[in-house]
């Protein structure tokens, strides 16, 4: 009997039993399709994270805090956003904000400064008084990212409040004359974060807010008081200056509006 091979050469001479044969053969063949395998190849790229401990550690508590971004986190705490970056990226080394920036983000700052590896937080509590963060001037817009973060800052004695003995707690030195029939020029206001209070605005709260201009770094921080209107937040003013003026909340086209913090106390200087 000849092989399939030979009897598709010479299909010319087959018998009747070998065409049928060959048929069978071929109809099979239509049954039978090469298999092949295909395997993926991923090619992953690994990047490697040079920076000093410090920095990532920055970087992971901010994170663990809530904030999206580095910018973000800096001009909620009224840092220099261009510093703060830099010391994220590991740039510039973090020894002289370390305190506060663990304050800040609530770890500790052997945690942070990479020296111990328990990251639970410190107790914020403050025992020789309330930190300044800065000034508050109505109609006053500064450049923060001018403002040289790592300048000591002093206290005052002002004590914690305990109704929020797990939020951020600073001081605020009031200038100018926008609330002046609450609190005169040269006051200091005590504040406790909004977002860690665990309050809700109402009216006749008085706020520590901040107006940015759109695209720019340039912020104005002031104190007002709450107004509720036709269903909107208003910011106004309690001064004997009618320069002064209200605005709500939403802000508008080229001003975003932020609620830093609520007043619940003031400490006056003795005059000398």
């Amino acid at each position: 009997m000849r092989s399939c091979v030979q009897l598709m050469r010479s299909r010319s001479a087959l018998t009747s039993n070998e065409f049928a044969m060959l048929d069978n053969v071929h109809i099979a063949l239509q049954f039978v399709k090469a298999k092949r395998t295909t395997f993926l190849c991923n090619s992953h790229r690994m990047d490697y994270d040079d920076r000093p401990e410090s920095a990532k550690r920055l970087e992971k508590a901010r994170q663990n805090r809530g904030f999206k971004t580095a910018k973000e986190a800096a001009i909620y705490h009224g840092w220099s956003p261009d510093t703060y970056i830099q010391h994220e990226n590991g740039t510039r080394g973090i020894s002289r904000s370390a305190d506060r920036y663990a304050k800040a983000f609530r770890v500790k700052e052997a945690w942070l400064m990479g020296y111990d590896d328990d990251d639970s937080s410190d107790s914020p509590v403050d025992e020789d008084g309330l930190e300044v963060a800065g000034t508050i001037e109505a109609g006053n817009f500064r450049d923060i990212s001018l403002e040289d973060q790592d300048t000591e800052r002093p206290k005052i004695p002002l004590q914690r409040n305990v109704r929020f003995a797990h939020a951020d707690q600073y001081a605020l030195r009031v200038s100018g004359d926008s609330m002046n029939e609450m609190f005169p020029d040269g006051s200091y206001v005590a504040c406790v974060e909004f977002t860690g209070s665990g309050l809700t605005l109402s009216n006749g709260m008085v706020l520590h807010v901040e107006r940015m201009i759109a695209g720019t770094q340039l912020v104005e921080s002031t104190l007002k008081l709450v107004e509720f209107v036709d269903g909107k937040v208003k910011l106004a003013p309690r001064s004997t200056n009618p320069r002064h003026k209200p605005f709500f909340l939403d802000g508008g086209e080229d001003t975003e509006v932020i609620v830093r913090g609520v007043v619940f106390g003031m400490w006056m200087p003795q005059q000398i």
